[in-house]
């Protein structure tokens, strides 16, 4: 403090909750010389921990030598969250071998089954951040799944392991660097692509849909046939009596008339209930289609620049089913284009200028309708939609186009948006990084 000429701007007092620490009243004009000082000593090994605000650890602040970092702050924004983040992820001169760890720390909802709002944040988080994979097939990618977090978060030993876990793989920063290591070998560059949920969720989405439906007639009978015997139940009885069937020839009767009054009554409901089940077709199925029909449009549009022949859709589904698709060569730009545009196509439906209508048939009567939205960058010319629509019809079939800025379009569109599959997954298909 004396050498920097800055003893006397300095006063102290002992914190009142424990005397064994002091506060240091800092002036505007010193401040900036007091955190270079204490940040010399912490880069020089004086000081080992260091806590400061996000202000502090913002834009601006440098110490290479920091290799762990732990937020503690409720911070969601982006910028600033990866500005803290790069604090500890800077090389250090001399120390080739330098490896960091951050920890995000959140507070997990016993009574909430995805954990609650400090989970979700922590998955909205690591949607921009891309690390190495502490799963067992490694790798470098983007998203909270790559820390192999408990799939049942209100199981409190599964989260205690996870915690064991973490704390291991912290404490070996020569496997933390070998992870890394091997994980560039697995590609050569970082592709955004999107992903489609896996088949197993997507048909447990739509089974449970179905028997909520399902349920709701049988709970509908039950009370119908209550309402009725507790209302009528001693005439009923009386007047089943009198009129007892003495024949098989009475039971038969009275057997279809039972029938035809069930068939009138809940008919109606039980064919709610078979469109339910027939009516989606797996979008995982066309997937591959419906990325080359996009492609076709955005070389012969002009929106890729790249020649067709230097281009191709890639699809891949992982072990656990879930289905990833990005374009293979041109720019970065160009797959990014084709990336936001293919999320637009099969995530939920907002207020496009024009709707793709998927249909499909099961056993050569059953219709499948679906619907899509045609990117943005499409949906700028009647003329780009409607190629759009014919690529659409060669590669995918059946295929309608629909203005949604006509009154016939509206109701198609708010139709739309209440039936179509994507809003089952509005969560499900996101973007993600991989190094390929």
């Amino acid at each position: 403090m004396k050498e920097q000429g800055i003893a006397g701007d300095l006063s102290f007092s002992a914190l009142p909750y424990d005397g064994r620490y002091s506060q240091v009243a800092l002036t505007d004009t010193i401040r900036g010389i007091v955190v270079k000082l204490v940040t010399d000593i912490f880069q020089s090994g004086g000081m080992e921990v260091l806590i400061g605000t996000k202000s502090l650890l913002g834009e601006g602040w440098d110490a290479p030598a920091l290799n762990s970092l732990i937020l503690a702050s409720g911070v969601g924004s982006f910028i600033l969250s990866n500005q803290m983040r790069g604090r500890a992820i800077r090389t250090l001169r001399g120390n080739g071998q330098k490896t960091g760890n951050i920890w995000h720390l959140a507070c997990v909802d016993l009574t909430s089954s995805d954990g609650g709002a400090d989970v979700e944040m922590l998955r909205r988080r690591f949607r921009g951040f891309v690390g190495v994979s502490c799963l067992e097939k490694g790798g470098i990618e983007n998203g909270v799944q790559r820390l192999g977090l408990p799939d049942n978060m209100l199981d409190w030993e599964a989260l205690k392991q996870f915690n064991r876990q973490t704390l291991a793989l912290a404490a070996d920063r020569t496997g933390l660097a070998e992870r890394w290591r091997k994980g560039l070998e697995q590609g050569v560059g970082l592709v955004e692509e999107i992903k489609i949920p896996e088949r197993t969720k997507y048909r447990q989405k739509v089974e449970r849909m179905k028997r909520l439906y399902l349920n709701r007639t049988i709970a509908n009978l039950t009370a119908c046939l209550c309402s009725g015997l507790a209302s009528f139940g001693i005439d009923i009885l009386k007047t089943f009596y009198r009129s007892r069937p003495r024949t098989m020839e009475d039971i038969r009767f009275m057997l279809i008339v039972f029938g035809c009054v069930g068939v009138v009554v809940f008919g109606r409901k039980l064919v709610r209930v078979l469109k339910l089940y027939l009516r989606y077709r797996d979008i995982t199925k066309d997937i591959c289609d419906m990325g080359i029909a996009l492609l076709r449009t955005l070389v012969k549009m002009g929106v890729v620049k790249t020649a067709a022949a230097e281009l191709s859709v890639s699809v891949e589904q992982d072990a656990e089913g879930s289905v990833y698709c990005h374009l293979s060569g041109g720019t970065n730009y160009e797959k990014s284009i084709f990336t936001e545009a293919m999320s637009e196509a099969v995530s939920v439906i907002d207020n496009p200028r024009y709707l793709i209508l998927r249909k499909s048939r099961i056993l050569f009567y059953v219709s499948q309708v679906d619907y899509h939205a045609v990117p943005e960058v499409l949906g700028r010319k009647k003329e780009w939609a409607a190629y759009f629509a014919s690529c659409w019809q060669k590669q995918v079939r059946n295929t309608e186009l629909v203005f949604t800025r006509s009154p016939a379009g509206r109701k198609v569109l708010l139709k739309a948006r209440m039936e179509a599959l994507s809003a089952y997954f509005a969560e499900d298909v996101e973007k993600v990084s991989k190094w390929k």
